[in-house]
């Protein structure tokens, strides 16, 4: 079982090639959370990095269906699953 998540979303920075933690550090890039572009559903279950998880098919199929990426398929594009995090990709509603 993941980590208990008990509150709102933490605020974090991601950054890359530097160990800084600082926020105002160039190197620090938002996470699409933080742009309200990104959600995470039930994370107990689906915590990132599963290899096992309980979104249902109708769940993913029907966000993707509306321009948002699943980490579930993360597979196919990073190195690691994110089942619980689905993204919104405005580029895939080009044309729609």
């Amino acid at each position: 079982m993941c980590k208990k998540n008990v509150g709102a979303y933490v605020f974090r920075c991601n950054v890359n090639a530097s160990s800084s933690k600082d926020i105002c550090s160039p190197l620090c890039k938002l996470s699409p959370h933080a742009f309200g572009i990104a959600v995470d559903i039930n994370y107990d279950e689906n915590c990132n990095g599963r290899t096992t998880f309980d979104t249902p098919k109708e769940i993913s199929d029907t966000f993707e269906l509306y321009g948002f990426r699943w980490g579930g398929h993360y597979p196919l594009i990073d190195s690691y699953i994110d089942p619980m995090h689905f993204e919104y990709m405005m580029q895939l509603c080009e044309g729609i």
